[in-house]
């Protein structure tokens, strides 16, 4: 999976698609994701990002797959990002953006 970012405590769309020859899920407790995938199908679903700053490990919970490297990290860390607006111009600000970011 590439890296990318999502805005904290936003809801976004997933499409979990399982291509191999067993059934495969993707689970984290505090994210209450808890999600089936059987060989050869997709699973759609939303997958609201935390608003807590952490990092939250998602796994595949069958025997063995977390142990072979079906896991990832969902980082919500805090990005500082410049207005890109007029408005940088009168205040000087710094907007602070929590996002989560894959890894």
């Amino acid at each position: 999976m590439k890296k990318e970012a999502f805005c904290y405590g936003k809801t976004y769309y997933s499409v979990l698609t399982n291509s191999g020859k067993v059934q495969h899920d993707i689970n984290n407790d505090v994210l209450k994701l808890d999600k089936d995938v059987d060989s050869g199908k997709t699973e759609e679903n939303d997958l609201t990002a935390p608003a807590k700053l952490g990092t939250y490990s998602i796994i595949c919970d069958k025997h063995g797959h977390k142990e072979s490297g079906m896991k990832m990290n969902l980082i919500v860390e805090e990005v500082r990002t410049p207005f890109l607006t007029f408005f940088e111009k009168i205040h000087a600000a710094v907007m602070t953006l929590g996002c989560a970011v894959i890894k």
